[in-house]
């Protein structure tokens, strides 16, 4: 099967066998009474790739701004993807070091805050809010979800220092690939008559179709050893979604959109 429904766009994965051992998973103490030793390591790390003075780690996003709108409903928010890095160029449409969206549009100052989840690009399900080190320590003293929730395991920790060291040495390589892998999809389509919105970043669109069509070519897809995404959009309508990684080959995206072509409708997706 040909999956482009995964949203670990450089490829990032992190098996039992690359990661650094730990004692215990959990202390199941809240993370304002028991921080595991590694987390400021790794949150260190992450303020450096993003160009902050500090940072903190929580389980989700959501944990981040659940504290955040209740108490810093004022303050200036940046939401941060991580796929994105500084100094970006037509070669390196991404920029480099994929310290995130403020970094590629230049955002810092001592009111920002910037909120990132390491689960797509860096492949690990948890969060970082980063900035100023005033704001860091306001956040962490008064947090709730601080008191209330665990801090993130110490495997989600080992494995976010795993990212981090292959994102510093192959980080930018795998970007590199992304990037050539969404020209190619964008260009194997237009050379069957096809398209999609989503520019050169992982998450291409098709466009829409009744939501009946798009269940039904999806199916037909997935007969044929193809798996994209299936989003259900306004008004009845439906469409497909084909999230691309540094780890795909280029002849399995080629054979992906042949076949997608062989079912296509001319009178559907096609042109436009």
């Amino acid at each position: 099967m040909l999956d482009f429904t995964s949203s670990l766009y450089l490829g990032f994965w992190h098996d039992s066998e690359t990661l650094r051992p730990w004692a215990r998973l959990t202390t199941g103490a809240p993370a304002a009474l028991v921080t595991p030793a590694c987390a400021p390591v790794v949150a260190a790390h992450l303020a450096q790739l993003q160009g902050c003075e500090g940072a903190t780690l929580a389980a989700s996003t959501l944990h981040l701004f659940w504290d955040l709108f209740g108490m810093l409903a004022r303050s200036r928010i940046a939401v941060s993807l991580g796929l994105l890095g500084r100094d970006p160029t037509p070669e390196a449409p991404y920029g480099v070091g994929g310290g995130g969206a403020a970094q590629y549009i230049q955002v810092h100052g001592k009111h920002v805050l910037l909120v990132c989840s390491l689960a797509k690009s860096f492949g690990v399900p948890i969060a970082v809010l980063s900035g100023s080190r005033a704001l860091v320590e306001r956040f962490e003293a008064t947090s709730q979800t601080r008191v209330h929730c665990s801090p993130p395991s110490v495997a989600h920790l080992r494995a976010a220092d795993h990212a981090l060291a292959l994102n510093d040495i192959v980080g930018d390589a795998a970007r590199q690939r992304l990037m050539q892998r969404v020209g190619f999809f964008r260009a194997q389509l237009a050379d069957v008559g096809l398209h999609s919105s989503g520019g050169l970043l992982p998450n291409q669109s098709l466009p829409p179709l009744p939501a009946d069509a798009a269940a039904a070519l999806y199916r037909q897809l997935l007969g044929a050893g193809v798996r994209p995404a299936l989003l259900s959009g306004e008004q009845g309508t439906g469409r497909l979604r084909f999230i691309l990684t540094a780890r795909h080959r280029l002849d399995a995206i080629g054979r992906a959109v042949r076949v997608l072509a062989e079912l296509a409708q001319p009178t559907t997706i096609m042109g436009g």
